[in-house]
């Protein structure tokens, strides 16, 4: 089995809490502000990469209702079948009804020069970049724009989120801070604006970040760390039992009289347009 095979399946059965606790990325007036990204939805569609449970891919649908279309790819079933239910459930609505399909960002299953907009949410970490790039290169059309987004924790605006990242370094082997699931099964960097300044195919590489704060039913935050892959690494280290206990006595220990605890992450958008 290889190493991107195992990253995948580490999603096998958590797509219920993946859909339900995993938070929407709030950045639709700074996507809407890019320039020409309605035209190019419209004349030329979006292709979703790593899509998931398609919560970006449903949000795309919803900032660009009269979009050619919009395909959401990924390679675990489980993931793509939820994207499926939950994306016929809206289908009587006027916007676009996304399509999914299997496929891995290394090797993506459309066409040369077929998209306006590509997108990766939350799942960029995990590819073989290089090769996704060139994939990208591949499939955008000239000027097409890649939108990278990803979340992350702000462990120096409350103890509660330090304290969270110190819960995952303690259980997850080689987890720390800052650092993200990656291609090989391991953690590391990912600075997406550096490796695209770096290819000559994309120009006018810009970040942009947007910090959030909300308060979560315990609940709720339990159920987004089961949907975690790093809660399946932390298992094999530890057994299921002991990791859900500390994980219940940190939520315990931070929730308020209401039993909500407050998440403070920024999400940050990476965006390339496609130069030849």
């Amino acid at each position: 089995m290889s190493v991107q095979t195992q990253t995948w399946q580490l999603y096998y059965g958590v797509h219920d809490d993946y859909d339900s606790y995993r938070p929407g990325y709030r950045l639709d007036s700074e996507i809407a502000a890019l320039e020409g990204v309605s035209r190019l939805a419209a004349e030329h569609g979006i292709v979703d990469i790593g899509c998931g449970t398609g919560i970006f891919t449903r949000e795309l649908t919803e900032l660009f209702p009269r979009a050619k279309f919009v395909l959401g790819v990924d390679p675990n079933d489980d993931m793509r079948n939820k994207a499926v239910e939950r994306s016929g459930a809206s289908s009587a609505s006027p916007r676009v009804v996304p399509q999914y399909i299997v496929g891995f960002a290394e090797a993506i299953p459309v066409g040369d020069n077929s998209c306006g907009l590509v997108t990766a949410a939350t799942a960029a970490h995990w590819f073989d970049r290089s090769a996704f790039y060139t994939e990208v290169k591949r499939i955008l059309i000239d000027g097409g724009l890649l939108l990278i987004l990803q979340h992350k924790p702000r462990p120096d605006a409350s103890q509660f989120m330090s304290d969270f990242e110190s819960f995952q370094e303690r259980h997850v082997p080689m987890y720390r801070r800052g650092l993200y699931s990656d291609s090989t099964g391991g953690y590391s960097e990912a600075n997406f604006v550096d490796e695209l300044e770096r290819d000559a195919g994309f120009t006018g590489v810009q970040r942009i970040a947007k910090d959030w704060n909300r308060l979560v039913p315990a609940r709720a935050f339990r159920g987004y760390c089961l949907s975690m892959s790093h809660m399946k690494k932390a298992y094999e280290l530890h057994t299921e039992k002991a990791v859900l206990e500390n994980l219940d006595r940190l939520i315990a220990k931070h929730a308020d009289e209401r039993g909500d605890v407050e998440v403070r992450y920024r999400t940050e958008m990476t965006v390339a347009t496609r130069c030849r």
